[in-house]
């Protein structure tokens, strides 16, 4: 009776509720993205400027950031974009593995920083003030983490240009990647970026999430890349449509969601969360910020790690142990959410014997 008293109790908390929605909201925007073609759009933009194997990894890597920052989804991004850059990187001369490295990356950069990304929300509403109820807004936490993000990123793309150029096959001009590749596909790049300056203006990712569903949708609409149908319908007696499949999509991960916060509860109901606190926290390592830092960035990544770099599921398990240990020296929330986030997605999740990553670039 306990058990259940505690498991339901985490699984009904405001953070658990909050996530879900946000989770199939989510959902929506991003199967909008993928139902319009916005990486078509990229591929045509590639072909009109001409590039040569040499910069197609770089210009990959810059494009599939973007479109991964308009899903918010490293895994979803990585399933479409794998399909078409890659193959069409192949087959100009681009360098394999640098190429596969660019995709890789670019969709962990754009999950990371993309304020609708479920990795970014559960960061975010896992880390509490204690001056007030409430909990790290996304915009604010987005805000203070491109510093970080982009440091990396701009590192990065100059080692993608160089390594590119150093292992491509064939320097003649990109030909036909697509016959169908169209730039229309890149108007959906307006709503997007309205909504992301609503989520950082606003804090509030429901609106922001609101105004890139009615934005993109009307603009999908006026350009051609969508039908009503397209957003909603019912074909042979199923619900067909982006809307209800944005929703399906996310069933999985709000399962997942469901279960770790069941499982917290029952953790925080047995005072097993509590004792793990204190036993860090009685070390020398956790007397200082930085070295409370230090503590939360090795325990997600290997939280990471032990969850197979599936790091949603690792920021849910870890992410209210970080939020006690970061509150003792008083960290704020947001840096608790970046270092927590920034970890996770780091070499943790691209460990190559337990990478889930790994694992689908692989076989896509």
């Amino acid at each position: 009776q306990k058990f259940w008293e505690h498991a339901l109790r985490g699984i009904g908390s405001e953070t658990s509720v909050a996530i879900i929605v946000i989770l199939f909201m989510v959902g929506m925007i991003s199967a909008l993205i993928k139902a319009t073609g916005v990486a078509i759009g990229f591929v045509w933009l590639a072909q009109e400027i001409g590039l040569s194997a040499g910069y197609y990894t770089f210009f990959v890597f810059i494009a599939v950031s973007l479109i991964s920052m308009a899903t918010g989804s490293s895994i979803g991004t990585m399933f479409t974009a794998f399909p078409i850059f890659y193959a069409a990187g192949i087959a100009i001369g681009a360098a394999p593995a640098p190429l596969a490295g660019a995709i890789l990356s670019a969709a962990i950069l754009g999950d990371n920083l993309a304020p609708i990304s479920d990795t970014t929300i559960i960061s975010s509403s896992s880390q509490r003030f204690r001056t007030r109820d409430a909990v790290a807004d996304v915009g604010g936490v987005v805000r203070h983490r491109f510093r970080y993000a982009l440091t990396a990123a701009a590192i990065s793309a100059v080692l993608f240009l160089v390594i590119g150029l150093s292992g491509s096959q064939d320097a003649s001009a990109v030909s036909q990647f697509d016959t169908a590749a169209t730039p229309l596909p890149l108007l959906m790049l307006i709503p997007v970026a309205i909504m992301l300056v609503v989520a950082m203006t606003t804090r509030d990712i429901f609106m922001a999430v609101t105004v890139g569903l009615v934005l993109g949708s009307l603009t999908g609409l006026a350009a051609g890349l969508l039908t009503p149908a397209m957003i909603m319908g019912v074909a042979d007696g199923a619900p067909t449509g982006f809307l209800y499949e944005g929703v399906s999509s996310m069933l999985g991960t709000v399962a997942l969601v469901i279960s770790v916060f069941g499982i917290m509860g029952v953790l925080r109901g047995a005072g097993v969360m509590e004792l793990i606190v204190d036993k860090i926290t009685s070390g020398n390592l956790s007397s200082t910020p930085r070295g409370v830092e230090l503590a939360i960035g090795l325990g997600v990544s290997a939280t990471t790690m032990l969850f197979g770099g599936v790091n949603s599921a690792a920021m849910l398990a870890f992410g209210p142990v970080a939020d006690e240990l970061g509150a003792r020296v008083g960290l704020h929330p947001y840096r608790r959410a970046n270092v927590l986030d920034c970890f996770a997605l780091g070499l943790a999740s691209v460990i190559p014997v337990l990478s889930a990553y790994l694992f689908i670039g692989a076989l896509l």
